[in-house]
């Protein structure tokens, strides 16, 4: 049984809460992007402190992770009072402290972490698993702790799980586990979606990077096309202004790095049983209806941990994976049209 602990934001008062509803409670997590808790309770005698240690900003720790209650609202009818809770994990207070150092060159992803986090106030580690390239930087630094963690995610690739404040990076291929789970038809779902959406994406970007106290800038703007041109056809995105960049090649890097020149696949899957997975999972997907037999990434998930319910899972709609399931469609339509 997992214990619900709460503490005030003073850190004064600890207590286990119970009496929550706990059909309401959900885990979410998305890759480089959400992980927070929700769940609702209602004052009643047992939980009476508990209850009202329940405020903005307070503590709360669930599977050995502490979140902090970010969104909070109280309902009265008549003598009943209950609280919605959503708490965010604690490493998102990253925002609340600033790397005020700036540095540029090529940077390794260790360096861009020690100018971040080297005597930050909040207590955060880190830690780097995996391999990355050394990329070049402008003027990084100078952001929040969190703004500059999403800018390392986006410039190294790299997929962020904290452990409360200790911060792990992983390249991609160092991220998550290869299981022996499998979504098949007709045994674990009878509904699996995919739905490609070609409607952010882009194959042509002009940037333009720091201006010059005269008005001029330190280079010409850069216009990137992507290779995909040949395939989607002249997609013009709207023009990136960075004041970072005083080096064209670095403007241009950025201007690859950032551009959606693919579709986004979204999978959905309904399972039919209860069953753990984890950050990163590697599942089979077996689909016969569409011709699909390949290994996907979990990228988000919702869990209901105290109820018998299954999770709400999300599959990778990484670059990799898209051409692997387009191929797989394509061979399939193709073989459909020739049984014909």
């Amino acid at each position: 049984m997992i214990d619900i602990i709460v503490t005030d934001m003073d850190e004064q008062f600890s207590e286990i809460l119970v009496g929550f509803d706990r059909a309401s409670f959900t885990e979410e997590w998305s890759k480089n992007a959400t992980q927070q808790i929700s769940f609702s309770v209602t004052k009643t005698q047992r939980n009476a402190f508990t209850f009202d240690l329940l405020e903005h900003e307070s503590f709360v720790e669930y599977d050995g992770e502490t979140y902090v209650v970010k969104q909070l609202t109280t309902k009265a009818a008549g003598y009943t009072i209950q609280k919605d809770v959503t708490a965010t994990h604690i490493s998102f207070t990253a925002q609340d402290d600033w790397a005020e150092a700036t540095k540029s060159g090529k940077l390794t992803i260790q360096d861009c972490l020690q100018l971040l986090f080297n005597g930050n106030s909040l207590g955060f580690t880190w830690e780097v698993i995996g391999s990355f390239p050394s990329v070049e930087q402008e003027n990084f630094g100078n952001k929040s702790l969190l703004d500059g963690v999403n800018e390392i995610q986006e410039d190294y690739g790299a997929i962020m799980v904290p452990r409360n404040k200790h911060l792990v990076f992983y390249d991609p291929d160092s991220f998550g586990e290869r299981t022996e789970n499998f979504i098949r038809y007709k045994y674990n779902t009878d509904d699996l979606q995919l739905q490609f959406d070609t409607t952010n994406l882009k194959t042509v970007v002009k940037g333009f990077g720091k201006q010059k106290d005269d008005g001029t800038y330190y280079f010409d703007p850069i216009t990137y096309t992507s290779p995909n041109i040949s395939k989607w056809g002249r997609r013009v995105a709207a023009p990136v202004s960075d004041e970072r960049f005083t080096q064209p090649d670095s403007m241009l890097q950025s201007l690859k790095n950032s551009l959606q020149d693919y579709p986004t696949i979204s999978v959905s899957v309904s399972l039919k049983r209860k069953i753990n997975v984890g950050k990163g999972d590697y599942w089979l997907v077996i689909y016969e209806p569409l011709g699909l037999d390949i290994d996907v990434q979990i990228v988000a998930y919702k869990k209901y941990p105290f109820i018998n319910k299954p999770p709400d899972i999300t599959l990778s709609n990484s670059k990799e994976d898209i051409i692997n399931i387009q191929v797989q469609l394509a061979r399939e339509l193709k073989r459909l049209k020739g049984a014909k």
